[in-house]
């Protein structure tokens, strides 16, 4: 199935309305629709931790049927993964150390704090 101009629209939205959510205003964000070449893989997220940049990709071409709910549950599942991206590349940093890591587990636990 080729994803929509429409259905696009909706990923962007959901995703900044996560963003608002999570409080990840601090991340630069461009977003793509492009295929990425996995038609199993509905969207993917990559991060610059060190400029906090990130870009959301929606995938143009899936397997299957898509529906409205399942574009929401993609921009979701992506902002999930920005809401983790400084701790998860901490972690498997090899230069880490528990300053770095504590440091990277507090903002994640401030801004659970503020959501929760």
């Amino acid at each position: 199935m080729i994803i929509n101009q429409k259905q696009y629209e909706l990923f962007k939205t959901e995703c900044l309305n996560w963003i608002n959510k999570f409080e990840l205003n601090n991340w630069q964000t461009n977003f793509k629709n492009e295929n990425l070449e996995d038609n199993i893989i509905g969207a993917n997220t990559a991060t610059d931790i060190s400029g906090y940049v990130c870009t959301i990709t929606l995938n143009t071409e899936v397997l299957c049927d898509i529906t409205d709910e399942d574009i929401k549950r993609f921009a979701k599942h992506e902002i999930i993964h920005l809401l983790l991206a400084r701790l998860s590349e901490e972690g498997r940093a090899r230069y880490i150390n528990e300053n770095e890591m504590n440091e990277a587990e507090e903002e994640l636990v401030i801004k659970l704090l503020n959501i929760i």
